[in-house]
């Protein structure tokens, strides 16, 4: 059986999913989804490094994307309710496209 935390764990190259070394970084596991991230995250070594990929507003919530932005609107619904638990996503990008 897997644990809630293998769920929501990365390797150590940034990746979901089963891998011989995970690690928890609980900052970051308070980042919001959103399939239009307004952070992107990259790993040197075992440091998780957050930067801001557009201008903030001041007390706008930090989001990252759990699943490729690059995919369609139903591969990315599907990786978050396959993967997350997430039963849908109501991004604005999500909206537009699910129309």
């Amino acid at each position: 059986a897997r644990s809630a935390v293998a769920l929501d764990a990365l390797d150590e190259h940034g990746s979901a999913g089963e891998a011989e070394l995970v690690g928890i970084w609980l900052p970051a596991a308070f980042l919001g989804h959103s399939c239009r991230p307004n952070v992107q995250y990259a790993f040197l070594g075992d440091l998780l490094v957050c930067r801001a990929a557009r201008s903030l507003a001041s007390g706008e919530e930090l989001c990252c994307s759990f699943v490729s932005t690059l995919q369609p609107w139903h591969l990315r619904t599907d990786g978050l309710r396959r993967g997350f638990g997430l039963t849908a996503c109501t991004c604005a990008r999500c909206r537009l496209e699910e129309l």
